[in-house]
């Protein structure tokens, strides 16, 4: 097999749904594979990746409407109610914990890929501007859902000494992800500082980033002028960070943090 394939997109949609053909006939009809599983599973994988972007190009004949081959006659035809989620595949440790999501919990099928966030994490972190001390926090992260498509968000946050016990209370903000097509997010978060701000984002596995798109101050509240937070996975830790321009200060680092799961 040959691997020098098109480079142009609607080429090499055409590639994968002639390549893929043939790799299944050999596979279900010959009992001869011509690929090991995971070879396999990677091209159809960039055959769903492209047909999410155009799925104008989707047909009721394409490889990705239908199971295997044509099933023989011997046996009988059964109508699945909900999908088989065992014919999914996974690559790494995020796709794994979004299988076990959507198995357990209803876990809508847009959030799939936010599917590692939930739960809830908690850790410390800390924070320094221009216009305040620098501050340590403990912090608390919860990311839950009802089975619609998109995800409940809630932090709160204590300052706390060196030590580590708490001083008083800290930030607290609330908020819903939703995921688009082409791996776009929209975020809306309020805070109970008196701001309210959408944010638009992307992501990439377990790798974050949201760009501040718009937002309301109160008008006793400081003013946000842009903004950019990541998150992700790292070594099983929740880790996030924001950077913040306000009162006249140009974009910096403002927090950041790195939570653990709890356990359920």
């Amino acid at each position: 097999m040959s691997f020098n394939s098109p480079t142009n997109l609607a080429e090499r949609y055409a590639f994968l749904q002639a390549e893929l053909a043939r790799l299944e006939h050999a596979y279900y009809v010959l009992d001869n594979p011509l690929l090991p599983d995971i070879e396999y599973d990677k091209l159809y994988r960039e055959l769903l990746d492209i047909e999410a972007a155009h799925p104008d190009w989707v047909t009721p004949e394409s490889l990705s409407q239908r199971v295997g081959g044509v099933a023989l006659k011997e046996f009988d035809s059964v109508a699945h109610e909900v999908p088989m989620l065992s014919l999914n595949n996974a690559f790494e440790e995020s796709e794994l914990i979004a299988f076990d999501r959507r198995c357990r919990e209803g876990l809508h099928a847009d959030l799939n890929p936010l599917a590692w966030m939930v739960g809830t994490w908690r850790g410390k972190g800390r924070g320094e501007y221009p216009t305040i001390p620098g501050f340590e926090f403990a912090q608390e992260v919860v990311f839950n859902h009802d089975g619609r498509p998109f995800m409940n968000y809630y932090s709160r946050s204590w300052i706390i000494d060196d030590k580590g016990d708490i001083l008083r209370p800290g930030a607290s903000e609330t908020g819903f992800w939703r995921v688009k097509p082409n791996n776009v997010l929209e975020v809306v978060i309020t805070h109970s500082t008196g701001i309210a701000e959408g944010w638009v984002g992307q992501f990439d596995g377990p790798k974050i980033q949201l760009v501040l798109d718009q937002g309301y101050s109160a008008p006793s509240a400081k003013i946000v002028t842009a903004g950019v937070r990541l998150y992700g996975l790292v070594e099983g830790q929740l880790f996030s960070a924001y950077d913040m321009a306000a009162e006249g200060h140009e974009l910096q680092a403002h927090i950041w943090s790195s939570l653990e799961r709890q356990s359920e």
